[in-house]
């Protein structure tokens, strides 16, 4: 293979050391200077964080290796390999080269695509850039003794709870940095009183004092100090006494450009582009073209776990909030204040045909373009209706963030939620938990209906409670059961809306079980499916104890206990004590993979 970069090290004359990157695919991801920019730093106040040269330094001491495309990888909290669903933006095309599912235990796997070597007695540290944090995972170190491996590593990351994380191309995925770890051994740290260095020891109460008597001065908004902003002895190399920092004193760092073979044009870009995008480092990607207007709030929730029922509170509440304090909301006419974005006119806009012409991959292109016209057609925030898993279909996202203003992520035990999406689904309850085990889970659509990518039960909870970028507020189904308006005043206050307590009471009571069920008795509901005799039929918790076996029970309980236990749903006796069986989901399985009646 080409030798794609060797460079040699020598800082002011001194010995070299050799860093040789021996490129395994010509397709290797490329390694870059590392960049000291960081968005949290640019954000702090007139970018103070930036003061901190230790900081910066550490930032910048070292190189990089960057994604060559983004990746979305979402993770349940199962310990198995297709535990954790790793998807690329774009073609499939070299995903396994560079990112992979290979532990299990929520392990994202990096391939850095060369084999590194260096001089005898000096390894690579790898890790995360510094000071370049990951919401919901975190990188692990590792110090590989690349002075006679013949074979590379892997650059890992650990997720830190269920949920769903965003790599984007250019960003870093590791950072290395050569160190002569050998002689670290020999080093015997010596603990001193600071008294045995008097010198030292007077430089440092004279630091003290300076630091002291500069704060209190800034304090009292003296105007010479209020213009210095910060002392600056660290930055200029010199102390409150004068002494002076040896030549190797460094404030800003650039490391060496690699040379040699340049990766291919398709997937890469130069340096200098990518220390320019560094001040924009990016949480979620720009997913539809135009503009986008954020009005949507998301009512997310995996079927039969109280969607319908928190929409109705909601309309009810508007509907006080606006004076009418007597009407009823038509649970037929849901859709003044929320909507849903499956309906076929949306995507056949889109897509220029019946959406029976279009097969799932048309119709995942063009979900983006149907949230962002939702959103563009809207003058304010709205709330849409969604039963989609928050990832990829097809390597389109399921949800547009650029549309998105916050979500509302409704949970219900899945114990429960198998009984009712039975019903609902018109299938037995044993067929319903293989449904709710499945990851990639999908409706089939219909002439009306786009499909919906909901995910297993698991899938779809984590991916929305992963959700970075915007805000997200967590309902419990059973807790909305035992304290409607207690927690429908948490809504309320996340939503930005002051209702009164009668208010609160008023719009709880006209959206209770009852007062739904005899609407659609005496009405009908429009979104009942032809599966379900009765759309809202009981309305309660814990209805599993008599209802599951003890064998459905044990089910449920070994495929779903990791997110069961985060929000509370893992009672004794429920199956924890087994043993967790090897995962059927296969290492590479995506959204899109098994089909249940819409």
């Amino acid at each position: 293979m080409s030798n794609w970069c060797e460079q040699d090290y020598r800082p002011n004359g001194a010995v070299g050391m050799n860093l040789t990157c021996y490129q395994i695919q010509d397709d290797a991801p490329e390694l870059i200077p590392a960049r000291s920019a960081r968005t949290w730093m640019d954000a702090t106040g007139h970018r103070f964080a930036y003061r901190c040269t230790p900081l910066t330094m550490a930032n910048s001491t070292g190189w990089e290796l960057i994604c060559p495309f983004s990746i979305t990888a979402s993770w349940n909290g199962g310990p198995g390999l297709g535990d954790l669903v790793i998807e690329r933006d774009g073609p499939d095309r070299n995903l396994q080269h560079v990112v992979q599912s290979a532990f299990g235990h929520g392990i994202l796997t990096f391939h850095p695509g060369y084999v590194f070597r260096t001089d005898p007695e000096w390894g690579i540290w790898c890790r995360g850039s510094p000071n370049f944090p990951k919401d919901g995972i975190v990188a692990l170190d590792g110090l590989v003794e690349t002075d006679w491996l013949p074979f590379t590593f892997t650059m890992n990351w650990l997720f830190t709870r269920p949920g769903t994380v965003r790599f984007e191309k250019g960003e870093p995925f590791c950072f290395i940095l050569p160190l002569p770890h050998m002689n670290l051994e020999a080093i015997q740290p010596k603990i001193l009183p600071l008294s045995e260095n008097p010198k030292l020891q007077a430089e440092n109460a004279a630091w003290a004092a300076s630091r002291r008597d500069f704060n209190k001065r800034l304090s009292e908004g003296d105007p010479t100090t209020t213009k210095e902003k910060w002392q600056r002895f660290y930055l200029t190399g010199k102390s409150p006494k004068g002494a002076v920092a040896p030549d190797t004193h460094r404030v800003k760092r650039k490391m060496a450009e690699a040379k040699g073979a340049k990766p291919k044009a398709e997937h890469t870009s130069t340096a200098k582009e990518h220390t320019s995008a560094a001040k924009r480092e990016p949480a979620q990607p720009t997913q539809a073209p135009g503009r986008v207007a954020q009005h949507i709030i998301w009512i997310a929730s995996y079927p039969k776990s109280g969607n319908t029922w928190i929409r109705a509170i909601i309309h009810n509440l508007l509907r006080e909030l606006s004076g009418d304090a007597n009407g009823v909301q038509d649970i037929n006419r849901l859709h003044e204040h929320t909507v849903w974005e499956i309906p076929a006119p949306g995507f056949e806009k889109i897509l220029g045909k019946p959406i029976a012409q279009a097969n799932h991959a048309e119709i995942a292109r063009a979900r983006p373009e149907v949230q962002r016209d939702l959103a563009n057609g809207r003058p304010a925030p709205f709330f849409v209706k969604t039963h989609l898993c928050f990832g990829n279909d097809f390597q389109y996202p399921t949800i547009n963030l650029d549309a998105t203003l916050a979500a509302i992520c409704v949970v219900r035990n899945p114990l429960d939620v198998a009984i009712s999406y039975s019903r609902h689904s018109g299938q037995t309850i044993d067929a319903t938990i293989i449904h709710m085990a499945t990851p990639g889970l999908k409706t089939t659509g219909n002439e009306r209906n786009v499909h919906e990518v909901i995910g297993s039960w698991s899938q779809h909870v984590a991916s929305w409670m992963g959700m970075t970028g915007r805000p997200v507020h967590l309902v419990r189904y059973e807790d909305l059961l035992a304290s409607p308006e207690r927690n429908f005043a948490l809504l309320a206050r996340f939503l930005r809306l002051a209702p009164s307590k009668e208010q609160l009471q008023r719009a709880v009571a006209k959206s209770s079980f009852t007062e739904l069920s005899r609407q659609e008795k005496e009405h009908g509901f429009n979104e009942r499916p032809a599966t379900a005799q009765q759309f809202f039929r009981e309305g309660r918790s814990g209805q599993w104890r008599g209802a599951l076996s003890q064998q459905q029970v044990e089910e449920i309980c070994r495929v779903h206990s990791p997110v069961m236990q985060r929000f509370g749903y893992l009672v004794p006796d429920c199956g924890l004590s087994l043993p967790l069986t090897k995962s059927q989901r296969s290492p590479s399985a995506s959204l899109v993979e098994t089909e249940v009646p819409g």
